[in-house]
């Protein structure tokens, strides 16, 4: 793919050259990986609408998918019960 750049014809060996090649396939790598995503996400969005949850769209994404807030798993910030007398 480095052959395709502009101005890096010339340059086959050198570790420049190399370096910019990897980073070219990195790129593309990148490019496939997100446009798989997108996709993903668009036909889960696609499908839960048409399932009947019209308002995947809309609603925040802390939201579950019973349609109530999540619960907060976090033990520490709970606090103790009160102590009771005997």
């Amino acid at each position: 793919m480095a052959n395709q750049l502009p101005g890096l014809d010339y340059c086959r060996g050198y570790s420049v050259c190399d370096i910019a090649s990897a980073l070219e396939a990195f790129a593309w790598l990148s490019w496939i990986t997100l446009t798989f995503q997108l996709v993903v996400l668009l036909f889960t969005g696609v499908r839960e609408h048409t399932r009947g949850r019209p308002s995947v769209w809309t609603e925040p994404w802390s939201i579950s998918g019973a349609g109530e807030p999540a619960a907060n798993n976090n033990t520490a910030m709970k606090e103790a019960p009160a102590p009771t007398s005997v």
